[in-house]
């Protein structure tokens, strides 16, 4: 199992250009990291940002995805989430301590519907780093640029154009939402499943939480299953197993260094 962090996030480089933070631009990079894997197929569970970039790379011709976990997030993004998403992201927020750093994740990404302060430790611990004696969030706060720029006409081009990609997905798919989610809403997600969309996927709706936050690994967006092909290099797969006890599918946490652009 791989969990690339997106460029300017996690340990990924960030970016020159801070219009380059979209979803085209992660596409892309995960392209050349599935061509690095040397991977024939894969096997795509992407949470949010993750899914959008799932549907966009699944909807491609010839995409390497064979299957497919779209977890909440559709081609339609609800309005009030993107208002809620839009009052944090990218400031430039310090915190005292890791507790203080906490409380704020909490309260930001109150939605989630976490309920002790051991799980909102574990989410929010990855997305948060040191800064000399304060913590800062864990990515460019320049990722909000682009998303503070969107006109309601791009908006809707968007929107146009990921509906388009989904509707040309081919692969097994499962779609799942929180009961309660404020970013995708059980209109989308009734439409993405509509009989006349879907050819058989299947979809889930999971009653005990706000949103299905944490079924993709801790701070990063999306999870890439995949197997090897048994020509790969015999050195590559021997240096890994000396490495990884016991060989087979492993888990890895990617930095994505795509080039300061």
């Amino acid at each position: 199992m791989v969990c690339p962090d997106a460029v300017g996030r996690g340990r990924s480089e960030w970016l020159r250009d801070p219009m380059h933070y979209v979803v085209p631009q992660y596409v892309a990079d995960m392209v050349t990291l599935v061509a690095r894997l040397n991977a024939q197929s894969v096997h795509w569970v992407g949470t949010s940002m993750g899914g959008l970039i799932g549907i966009s790379l699944a909807g491609l011709a010839d995409s390497p995805i064979s299957r497919l976990v779209i977890n909440d997030v559709g081609p339609r993004l609800d309005a009030a989430a993107l208002v809620r998403i839009g009052s944090y992201v990218g400031k430039p927020i310090r915190f005292a301590d890791l507790e203080q750093a906490i409380d704020y994740v909490s309260a930001v990404a109150a939605p989630f519907g976490l309920r002790t302060r051991e799980e909102w430790r574990e989410i929010a611990e990855p997305a948060l780093r040191r800064d000399g004696v304060e913590w800062v969030l864990h990515y460019d706060p320049l990722i909000a640029v682009p998303f503070g720029s969107v006109t309601p006409q791009a908006a809707a081009a968007g929107e146009a154009a990921t509906w388009k990609l989904y509707d040309s997905i081919r692969c097994p798919t499962l779609i799942t939402r929180g009961a309660d989610s404020d970013l995708l809403s059980r209109e989308t997600a009734e439409e993405m499943t509509a009989a006349d969309r879907t050819r058989g996927w299947s979809s889930s709706q999971v009653s005990d939480t706000r949103r299905c936050s944490s079924t993709t690994t801790r701070s990063r967006s999306c999870a890439i299953f995949y197997c090897r092909d048994e020509t790969h290099d015999h050195q590559a797969s021997t240096q890994r197993s000396a490495h990884e006890p016991g060989g087979g599918l492993q888990r890895h946490g990617v930095p994505c260094r795509a080039g300061r652009r």
